[in-house]
């Protein structure tokens, strides 16, 4: 057996010696002190350590510096009694809002129903993969898609579409990002 094999199992001997020596001597006791103390309802209670007030107490809130006392008027200090304050609520005016041209809402509705599912760029051409409810198209820039969309702009992340009939525009994000 080599050297450095010997030390390692005259360690190993000498830790198992000393545990159960003091499994012998001292595991006893334990054991006794276990079985005595048995958990109780009341190491489950929860605990909540509440300052008690200082001597010197103050009202931040009180009026006239506020102390445990105040100068009543009709010669003597006493405590009055403090009445509930309400906030004051101030209605703010509203703009008239206008109604929105029929026209435009309808080009925000078509405009909201399409989805940029992809962007290709192969061999220097930019294509995207659009869709609207349950049709499918693939377009790269200049073409008009869904029969009124033209394709402004595409990039890495996002397609401009613009409606033809209003000339609303619409920045769409890759789905996902």
């Amino acid at each position: 057996m080599n050297r450095r094999y010997q030390l390692y199992v005259g360690a190993i001997a000498l830790l198992a010696a000393v545990n159960v020596a003091r499994w012998a001597l001292h595991g006893a006791t334990a054991e006794q002190a276990a079985r005595e103390r048995a958990p109780l309802a009341e190491d489950f209670r929860l605990r909540v350590d509440v300052p008690a007030p200082a001597g010197h107490e103050r009202d931040l809130f009180a009026r006239a510096g506020g102390g445990s006392g105040e100068y009543l008027g009709d010669g003597g200090f006493g405590v009055r009694k403090r009445q509930a304050v309400r906030p004051v609520v101030k209605m703010a005016a509203l703009a008239p809002v206008s109604a929105p041209d029929v026209a435009q809402v309808m080009a925000q509705n078509g405009l909201g129903r399409l989805r940029l599912l992809g962007v290709v760029f192969h061999a220097g051409k930019r294509q995207a993969y659009l869709a609207q409810d349950k049709e499918n198209c693939i377009a790269a820039t200049g073409d008009t898609v869904f029969g009124q969309y033209a394709v402004d702009e595409i990039t890495v992340d996002a397609v401009q579409l613009r409606d033809t009939n209003t000339n609303m525009t619409r920045r769409i994000p890759v789905s996902g990002k």
